[in-house]
Order: C-alpha cells, then structure tokens, then sequence
C-alpha cells in the first residue's frame, strides 16, 4: 500500500492494484454511528441535501441510460435518506422503494407514506432501477451491501446506478491538507472521517466487475461549476444592445466549457452505469 501524496493527515491509503483510495485505520462502528445519529445529519432530514437541480439530473440519466421501458418500472434508492428523490421519481410514474440504515431516515420516509426500510434481506426485488447516490463511499461492507444490491436487479434489464466523489476531480486534486491550511482551497470534498473509500472511475468499475457487474457508461457531474458562470453572467454586459449577444456567447462558452472540464473526468462526482455481466 502506498499513501498519497499530501494525506497523511488524513490517514488515507491507496491500493497499488486497483487505486482505491481509504481511510486507515478506520473509524469504528460507534464513531460513526454517533455522527450519523446527531440531530442535523441533514441527508436524513425531510429535505435532504440533494438539490433540486441534482435530483433532476439523476433521474434524466436513469431516463436516459434505462433500456427503454414503455412504462416506469420498478425503482430501488438504495440510501435514500429523507426521501426527496424518491418522491420525485414516484410523480414521474416509477413505482419506488427506499432503504437506509438510519432510524431517523426511515421514520422521516415513512411519515411521507414512502415504502423504505433498512433490512439489507428485505430489499424488494426484482428491480428495473436501482440508484446509489453517495452511499457506496460510506459503506464498510462492500461485499454484503452489493451482494443484495446485485441480487436485487433484474438479470438481463435492470440497470445499477451509482454516484460517489470522484477521487480524480479538480476539487479533489486541489484539496490536500497543505493547500487547504495555506491557501484556503474548499477541504470538505474528504469528508472525513465518514467517508471510508475514494473512488475513481478505474476502482469503481473494479470494485463492480468483483461483484459480477460490467459497467455500460461512465460520466462525471457537478453543478458547483454553474455558480462561476452566475458571478460571470452578473459582470457581462448591461447595456440592452449587447445583452442579447453576449448571452449567445457566454451560453456557446459555457457549453463548451462543461464539455471540456466533464469530458476529462474533472467533475466532482462519478456517476457509473452497471448492468449485471452476461
């Protein structure tokens, strides 16, 4: 094992094979239990933490990325929290299912009228979607949790979505502890010491393959680059007459832009696309 470059403050690791990068030692059971359970965990609160945009986002992909159901089929969020996305994917027509481990999440769902548990032998099955959005990364049995989860789709149609941080992004790659002490750059992406793995889109597509699994896409997202193009927008031109053409050129910049940064891998977020093998 070898440690990355500017971590060791953080007690991250990197597997020489597979480039997953974790935390060592790992906090126990009872460290992260208590953070999960203090009052203001806001991804268990009925609001969750996902925004509006990123809901969307997901479920357009899942739209996008699904093989073509005539109809909206059976629809697992696998760490659903308090429910938000859910409750979008259920007004789109799919008929949804939510699992988390946490008590209040559970309650918070419930209280929506939303079906969600947190048996790991009780997921309902099988499904035409499953999404895993940031949970994977706080997972500390891999092979149980994917082993239901795997179990879970359906053979030949179903499809595996999942969304953890992206160990190779910008925010990442300028988030050492060095620069965040001497030059203020934005640390939380470690989110430590919850987050337990580090993906990249190498290790999460070995971690999948390990479980049975090929993946059919692999993307990048984020929308914290979208508050750059705001403060841009805001100092453009004010005059009525050049309005009109400096936002032609600022939208064909900015497409090209996310097209750049994304198609590089650059974005905060992976976002992979399975498929049990064949």
């Amino acid at each position: 094992m070898t440690r990355p470059s500017g971590a060791a403050d953080w007690g991250l690791e990197s597997c020489r094979e597979c480039r997953l990068v974790f935390i060592n030692p790992r906090p126990s059971d009872s460290v992260l239990n208590t953070f999960y359970s203090t009052p203001g965990y806001k991804p268990h609160d009925a609001d969750g933490c996902q925004s509006r945009p990123t809901i969307s986002y997901l479920l357009s992909r899942i739209d996008l990325h699904h093989p073509g159901l005539n109809s909206c089929g059976e629809f697992l969020d696998f760490g659903c929290g308090g429910g938000a996305l859910l409750e979008e994917a259920a007004r789109l027509q799919w008929r949804v299912n939510g699992y988390d481990i946490s008590p209040q999440a559970i309650q918070t769902c419930r209280a929506k009228g939303l079906a969600v548990q947190g048996d790991l032998s009780r997921i309902p099955s099988p499904m035409d979607a499953i999404l895993m959005c940031h949970c994977l990364e706080h997972v500390s049995d891999f092979n149980g949790t994917l082993t239901a989860v795997v179990r879970a789709l359906k053979p030949d149609t179903g499809r595996l979505f999942v969304a953890v941080p992206n160990v190779r992004s910008l925010r990442a790659i300028l988030s050492p502890p060095v620069l965040s002490r001497y030059a203020g750059v934005n640390e939380r992406y470690f989110a430590f010491p919850i987050h337990l793995s580090h993906f990249s889109a190498r290790s999460l597509k070995q971690l999948a393959a390990s479980h049975g699994l090929e993946c059919t896409a692999m993307e990048t997202y984020a929308f914290g680059i979208d508050s750059y193009f705001r403060i841009w927008d805001d100092v453009g031109p004010t005059k009525p007459a050049s309005a009109l053409v400096h936002k032609r050129q600022s939208s064909a910049i900015k497409r090209l832009i996310k097209s750049v940064f994304f198609g590089a891998g650059l974005g905060d977020n992976l976002l992979g696309i399975f498929r049990r093998r064949r």
